[in-house]
């Protein structure tokens, strides 16, 4: 199969979606849907592949201009089992000693700007809505609340 042939194919699929849409035939829509969640899989996994093979053909060339794209090479890092209590303190001191006021002794920033400073360090960049109702918080009350868009999740089934 060439490049041609899955593009096709894939408008072929697409053609298909839009056959089903409005047909109100949910085993047919469901069919579908599970086989595109597998090709969505599959994807990933081909994606990786063939990254790895792209880089390992590039040698030491850190960009490769084909197909009107451009390719670059980006060094990756694997960063895991932090010590988020001992990078959290170190922090935190950091920004105390910043915020000391040399001439005065003074402490410029309240605690409540300290952690304010401490989380754009940890780019913490939503909340966790389970753990705040724990707390009997209520995170509707501190954002926006749009309707979101239905999902459905693919699951094991009993065969």
């Amino acid at each position: 199969m060439t490049v041609e042939d899955f593009r096709e194919a894939l408008d072929k699929l697409d053609g298909e979606i839009s056959a089903l849409s409005g047909m109100g035939d949910p085993d047919a829509a469901g069919e579908l849907l599970v086989a595109v969640h597998e090709f969505k899989r599959k994807i990933g996994e081909l994606y990786k592949a063939i990254e790895h093979v792209t880089l390992e053909s590039m040698g030491s060339q850190r960009v490769l201009n084909v197909a009107g794209k451009s390719l670059e090479r980006k060094p990756g890092s694997k960063r895991k089992a932090w010590d988020h209590e001992g990078l959290r303190n170190l922090v935190y001191l950091r920004l105390m000693d910043l915020s000391l006021d040399e001439d005065t002794g003074e402490m410029t920033l309240t605690p409540g700007q300290a952690i304010e400073s401490l989380l754009e360090f940890a780019a913490v960049s939503y909340w966790r809505v389970s753990k705040l109702k724990e707390l009997d918080i209520n995170a509707d009350m501190y954002c926006e609340v749009e309707e979101g868009d239905e999902s459905i999740a693919v699951l094991k089934g009993k065969e």
